[in-house]
């Protein structure tokens, strides 16, 4: 039987897929829906404490995190750009999440570091000057205010239209599109 891992993102780019890289942590018990929801709402909330330091530092354009969110199993999910990430990394992000909980009183948070599918995607950085940024493309001629155009795109929660969320479920699952 095929089960399908649905991340929820809560800061930067919407995957369209991803790899599993590592998983550190323990995940908590959760048999309620009760207990699965307020897990959920504890992690948003760490995902809001850790998003100005991580934007600033491991994100994109300053690094190679593209997107923070949860996942089904309960696991706070870190996704990277497709390519080699250094076990360093991994270990200095992990470090700065799991101190970042344990101020919450969040002993050994089970985090995913992934690999996530992004497509070509075109961030608008000046909507009234027209000045459109392709993600993955260079930075290296972006003005300061576009840079904190970008930093502030990553921190926002991605939108998605409500027919590419079907389209991607019936394309990655059993689910059977409706006549």
């Amino acid at each position: 039987m095929w089960i399908m891992t649905i991340i929820i993102t809560f800061f930067g780019m919407s995957s369209q897929g991803n790899t599993v890289i590592t998983r550190h942590g323990e995940l908590p018990i959760l048999e309620t829906e009760e207990q699965k929801e307020n897990w959920n709402s504890t992690l948003e909330e760490l995902s809001n404490k850790l998003k100005d330091t991580l934007a600033s530092k491991y994100m994109y354009p300053h690094g190679e995190v593209i997107s923070c969110g949860i996942n089904t199993k309960g696991y706070f999910v870190i996704l990277f750009k497709y390519g080699n990430v250094d076990e360093t990394l991994m270990n200095e992000v992990y470090t700065s999440v799991d101190n970042s909980a344990k101020e919450m009183g969040i002993q050994n948070i089970p985090v995913e570091f992934g690999y996530g599918t992004y497509g070509n995607r075109e961030i608008i950085l000046d909507i009234e000057q027209g000045i459109i940024h392709e993600f993955g493309g260079s930075t290296n001629n972006l003005s300061e205010s576009e840079m904190h155009a970008l930093e502030e795109f990553m921190k926002k929660k991605p939108t998605i239209p409500l027919y590419k969320k079907y389209c991607s479920l019936w394309e990655n699952s059993s689910i059977k599109r409706p006549e």
